[in-house]
């Protein structure tokens, strides 16, 4: 009897996901985009990027088309036919609809990132109060009066309100149409918990939440939150760094003196250091806008983040390197943060713009001109990086031995000798002649 209850409720829990898989009935492309089985059909260009929305079918009435911003991951253009509205996206904070019954601009405003406010066409100021998620969760009237609450699933799902701003849950603007959050690289629904198209990283092999690729926020929205939805253009900036710093490790050492703490180091370094160069640049842009010290899209800005962040990671790549040499951790610490700033500084000047941000796919970085060019700046600004390091290195020990070197000089004991002549007779030299007798000293003083 116990055992065939055991086995029953075997039977049950491991029927739960095919239960589930067959109830969604969800179609997937080769790229494995979501294609259809939830009530519509999805149309991908050739980035994979969500480009129309059908009704039920690929014959059925088409519901939205999409336009993406040749530069930024993000849609620019969103036509829906079932509102006849057109959504023009210039840019975070301004956006315009237009209808048939005219054009509304509309502008929301931000602080250090997090949707605060927003200004209606007719000039009316509503203030948005959000939670420990940042989804909007109380609009509020100028004078304080409150005009709106939003209530949110686990999930995400709008259980109440959500009809008066258009960004809400996680500051993210959902579609009532289509049903979805944009989180700009995927769209996630939230009726069923998962993203429409995979993500390409396994960010843990370890987790088992993390080998679902259409996971959101790996199962627990409560504790994490996906800001855009990928990451993968980091990934792909550490493997190069990675190579680059092997390559390093090899080039400047006796093969006589190789270990595999020296190459593991080097190699760990150059990844962490390429890692942090390309995630924090746009922390740093992100945080000198917010804090109004510079406007969004300067060049100034572009050239000062990408110098920043790329110094912090050649410092990081640096104390590796030290511990790989055996040395002290400290060793070249400012000679690397001067070559990182300089090499990032100069690559967005120099090098061609790579859209990584347009890439879905790893192998899109072999396969692609777009990914092409980011692997091949990468290398280039990783490999200028560790030159120009090693040089300013070489000039900066013959610098500090030359000085070394004076000091000791300066405090070497000088010797002269000297002689010198000794006019006074002697009458009683043994031959009876007068002789002059030569003597001589020496003196030994220290400056």
């Amino acid at each position: 009897m116990n055992r065939t209850i055991t086995l029953l409720m075997m039977f049950l829990i491991m029927s739960i996901p095919i239960c589930y898989a067959t109830e969604l009935h969800l179609i997937y492309d080769a790229n494995g985009n979501l294609v259809s089985g939830d009530g519509y059909y999805r149309e991908y260009n050739s980035l994979n990027q969500l480009s129309s929305i059908r009704n039920e079918s690929v014959n059925g009435t088409l519901l939205q088309t999409y336009v993406y911003d040749p530069v930024e991951e993000r849609i620019i253009i969103k036509t829906d036919y079932v509102k006849n509205e057109t959504t023009y996206y210039f840019s975070q904070e301004k956006v315009r609809v237009v209808n048939r019954t005219g054009t509304y601009n509309f502008l929301y405003v931000y602080h250090e990132g997090q949707l605060v406010a927003q200004v209606l066409p007719n000039g009316t100021k509503q203030y948005i109060a959000d939670d420990q998620k940042g989804s909007a969760s109380v609009l509020l009237s100028q004078s304080g009066a409150i005009l709106e609450k939003t209530f949110y699933s686990p999930a995400g799902e709008i259980l109440s309100g959500g009809n008066k701003t258009k960004f809400s849950y996680e500051g993210k603007e959902y579609d009532k149409t289509s049903k979805t959050y944009d989180f700009d690289f995927r769209m996630y629904n939230a009726n069923n918990g998962i993203m429409s198209t995979p993500d390409n990283i396994i960010q843990n092999v370890y987790d088992p939440q993390s080998l679902n690729h259409y996971m959101f926020e790996r199962g627990n929205s409560y504790k994490y939150q996906d800001d855009d939805g990928h990451w993968l253009h980091i990934a792909a900036a550490a493997a190069v760094g990675g190579l680059v710093g092997l390559g390093t490790y090899f080039l400047t050492h006796n093969p006589n003196d190789y270990t595999m703490r020296g190459a593991l180091s080097y190699t760990i370094g150059g990844a962490a250091g390429s890692a942090i160069a390309v995630a924090l640049a746009p922390v740093i842009a992100a945080t000198a806008i917010s804090s109004g010290l510079v406007s969004g899209g300067s060049a100034a800005l572009t050239v000062t983040s990408a110098a920043i962040s790329s110094g912090t990671g050649s410092i990081a790549s640096q104390i590796a390197n030290n511990y790989g040499d055996d040395t002290s951790l400290t060793n070249g610490l400012g000679v690397s943060f001067v070559s990182g700033t300089i090499t990032g500084g100069l690559a967005p000047k120099i090098l061609p713009i790579s859209r990584y941000w347009l890439i879905k796919n790893p192998v899109s970085y072999l396969t692609t001109k777009t990914g092409q060019t980011y692997l091949s700046n990468q290398f280039i600004e990783n490999t200028a990086n560790s030159v120009l390091n090693g040089i300013l290195n070489d000039v900066t020990s013959k610098s500090t031995s030359n000085r070394r070197s004076n000091s000791v000089n300066s405090r070497i004991s000088t010797t002269n000798q000297y002689s010198y002549t000794d006019t006074s007779l002697y009458p009683n030299d043994s031959n009876g002649q007068c002789v002059s007798r030569k003597s001589s000293s020496t003196f030994s003083f220290f400056s």
